[in-house]
């Protein structure tokens, strides 16, 4: 998605230049349904001592399968760390210019109901919970921890406190800065590399161990890996998570499949060219859900020489166990 003259949707993303036309979208949820809601920035260049900002656009379905693209405020943001409906409506929370944690609820048109500037500074993530809650992952005087807070009120009551696994997990937001969303049943997760490497974890109410759950310890045990490769491009559909594995023997495209409820790992591998040439092969950019209710999960593949691409499905079921 580029601003150029007016919004257009692209299989092929952005190359160059890379500059303040481009908007990474996070929070996306409903993907490739009928009803998708995301949020980004429109970064625009920074100074060497300052961080990149810019104002919020946000993705927002319509009736007849149209999607609606416009910017939100006039104000100018760091980060998005989440957007997603809740029962009040679309809410983004973002890193507003000047500090803080901004929660901004929109209407279907995109119209801004009410913003709302939390006293939290410098969370590491922020995860909206259907209910309309809040979980707050952030360093605080007791720790790294997770802080569930309700909105109802005046002003914003905690919860719940839980201590993270790890003392450095709030050190880790640059491998935590985007909220996967299960495009069937909404469920929210965060992916970590750091401290510990491929840990996913669900993000939920506050519940026995806390409103962050380990989903798997690490995500791409039964996947080989070539020696370069790591997860990446990951989306989760219906319990069942997908990601970008590398290439196999063909030089391919190695998908790795992880069934979170069963706790069972396999790979999909994607016929290659045969050549070692990276010229040569097309590689996953992203994965859509399907397009029917009870389809197979979809695959988007680009050629790195052509640019083409184009849309295959993946067969979850026939997943190998390595």
């Amino acid at each position: 998605m580029r601003w150029n003259n007016g919004w257009r949707l692209s299989l092929a993303p952005p190359r160059f230049p890379y500059n303040r036309e481009t908007v990474v979208f996070a929070g996306m949820s409903g993907a490739g349904a009928g009803s998708p809601f995301g949020c980004g920035v429109e970064y625009a260049p920074a100074g060497y001592f300052s961080m990149a900002r810019g104002p919020l656009v946000c993705a927002i379905g319509q009736s007849g399968g149209a999607v609606r693209l416009a910017p939100v405020g006039r104000a100018l943001h760091y980060r998005v760390f989440d957007a997603a409906p809740t029962s009040g409506g679309l809410t983004v929370v973002t890193a507003p210019h000047g500090g803080g944690a901004l929660v901004t609820t929109l209407s279907p048109r995109g119209d801004i109901l009410s913003e709302r500037l939390l006293p939290v500074r410098n969370p590491d993530q922020v995860v909206i919970l259907p209910s309309g809650r809040l979980v707050v992952l952030k360093q605080e005087d007791d720790g790294c921890g997770w802080t569930v807070l309700d909105l109802e009120g005046e002003a914003p009551r905690q919860v719940s406190r839980t201590p993270a696994d790890h003392a450095y997990q709030c050190q880790s937001s640059s491998s935590a800065r985007t909220v996967l969303r299960d495009q069937t049943t909404g469920e929210a997760y965060l992916h970590f590399d750091h401290p510990t490497r491929h840990r996913l974890y669900r993000i939920g109410e506050p519940g026995p161990g806390g409103p962050a759950v380990l989903a798997a310890a690490d995500i791409a045990d039964g996947v080989p890996l070539n020696e370069s490769s790591e997860p990446s491009t990951l989306m989760v559909n219906d319990g069942v998570l997908l990601f970008s594995a590398g290439r196999n023997a063909t030089f391919g495209a190695r998908i790795g499949v992880r069934d979170l409820a069963a706790s069972r790992s396999g790979y999909v591998d994607l016929p290659g060219s045969g050549s070692s040439q990276p010229s040569s092969n097309a590689g996953v950019i992203a994965f859509l859900p399907p397009a029917a209710a009870g389809g197979a999960p979809r695959v988007v593949l680009q050629h790195p020489h052509t640019g083409h691409s184009t849309i295959g499905t993946i067969d979850v079921s026939a997943a190998v166990d390595d």
